[in-house]
């Protein structure tokens, strides 16, 4: 278990240059790959700090609003992945990113009420929102590079706040849903690194 949180850091990547020549022009894609030396911008560490010292039914408490929150911000940065891609399995891979957090936020606002007997506040994500402004800033040839960098970030910060809930929760369902958003998270942020080295995701059809 890791005994800190995440830093989300975006790489914030200028558009490549395509070499153009009057002979040979060079080929232009619809979704340019990444460069290898990106720009790093630190935001905040995701939920851990928000969980890591409390424990018993405290920590129960602490994890749900910090997941679902998490859960949230995650929604509405797929939500640009679905709207800006310019690669369609990223965009279907965005729409079941947004529905899998809807599913999870169901339960964790369904555990809330039944176990701490109130209904899970609904604060604005002003973490999200300032991300959405960075990201439709970007033209079309940065928007992916910077998109899953941004996911992978916010994935990772899951995982690790996963990880302790699978330890520390004292809710059978809490710890069960913990597992399954650990390999969820750490599946889903492989597969936006895959496709930052190689333009695929990797994903299987079913």
């Amino acid at each position: 278990m890791l005994k800190a949180g995440i830093v989300l850091t975006i790489l914030l990547v200028a558009a490549p240059a395509i070499a153009r020549s009057h002979t040979d022009p060079a080929p232009v894609t619809a979704c340019p790959q990444c460069p290898l030396s990106p720009q790093v911008l630190t935001v905040d560490p995701g939920p851990v700090p928000a969980i890591e010292n409390f424990w018993g039914s405290q920590f129960d408490w602490a994890y749900m609003l910090a997941m679902y929150q998490q859960n949230r911000d995650i929604q509405l940065i797929a939500a640009m992945g679905n709207e800006l891609s310019c690669d369609p399995t990223m965009r279907e891979f965005s729409r079941k990113i947004i529905l899998e957090r809807g599913d999870m936020n169901t339960n964790l606002k369904n555990w809330y009420f039944i176990y701490f007997d109130r209904i899970m506040p609904n604060p604005p994500p002003r973490r999200a929102e300032a991300l959405v402004c960075m990201l439709r800033g970007l033209s079309p040839a940065e928007f992916n590079c910077t998109y899953s960098a941004v996911m992978i970030g916010l994935l990772r910060q899951s995982q690790d706040a996963a990880d302790w809930a699978i330890d520390k929760s004292t809710i059978l369902e809490l710890r069960d849903q913990a597992r399954v958003t650990y390999r969820t998270n750490q599946n889903e942020a492989d597969a936006f690194t895959r496709w930052r080295q190689t333009g695929s995701l990797g994903l299987r059809r079913k």
